[in-house]
């Protein structure tokens, strides 16, 4: 299943998202869309799962919107947070925190958690481009993830075709409280440190 990340709309949506998020089987808005018509319209592309940003405070979302959320797909857990310093506490078996604000995109794993923000697809900062990501989830895990520069992004969405034709297996499972830190395994080659974890034991 691919998942579309986005953040700090701050107004319209550019077309360009619609192509590079079609097929995805959800989206992950990290805040300041800035705009209900907005919320709307990447609600129309694939079920949106969004957090407030600080420039969303005057705005009614609805009750699914909160300061902090930890959606799951195909039991793979996510953090989604607008601030990274908002955090706090990890949810248990965290594959992935996203997060924004910063309009810089940026993407490391530390101790077998994926830290992933997308940057601003209208807004970019610091010399980058405009951006969002997209994550793919098979069975508890993310299996691929990469940010897309909105001004080239074919070159990046090659590893996600074949996933894209799939996008429609799995979805939105669950919110889970945040505390307890999770890993796992699969990024353990990439510098995680979390080689011989058993994902079993906490299942």
């Amino acid at each position: 299943m691919n998942i579309g990340v986005i953040s700090d709309i701050h107004g319209p949506l550019p077309e360009i998202v619609h192509e590079v998020f079609a097929g995805c089987g959800a989206i992950l808005c990290a805040g300041d869309t800035c705009s209900l018509e907005t919320f709307d319209e990447l609600r129309t592309i694939a079920p949106t799962t969004m957090v407030y940003g600080n420039c969303d405070r005057d705005l009614d979302y609805g009750p699914r919107v909160a300061d902090k959320l930890t959606p799951s797909f195909d039991g793979c857990r996510f953090a989604l947070v607008h601030k990274l310093e908002d955090l706090g506490e990890l949810p248990r078996r965290c594959e992935c925190v996203i997060s924004g604000h910063t309009h810089v995109p940026s993407m490391e794993t530390s101790k077998g958690v994926i830290w992933l923000n997308p940057g601003s697809p209208t807004d970019p900062r610091e010399g980058s481009n405009p951006s969002v990501a997209i994550v793919s989830v098979e069975e508890r895990l993310v299996t691929k993830a990469a940010i897309v520069d909105l001004t080239n992004p074919w070159p990046a969405m090659q590893d996600f075709r074949e996933d894209t034709l799939i996008s429609e297996r799995g979805g939105f499972d669950e919110f889970d409280e945040f505390g307890g830190m999770g890993m796992s395994d699969r990024f353990a080659s990439r510098g995680g440190g979390s080689a011989g974890f058993d994902f079993s034991e906490i299942c």
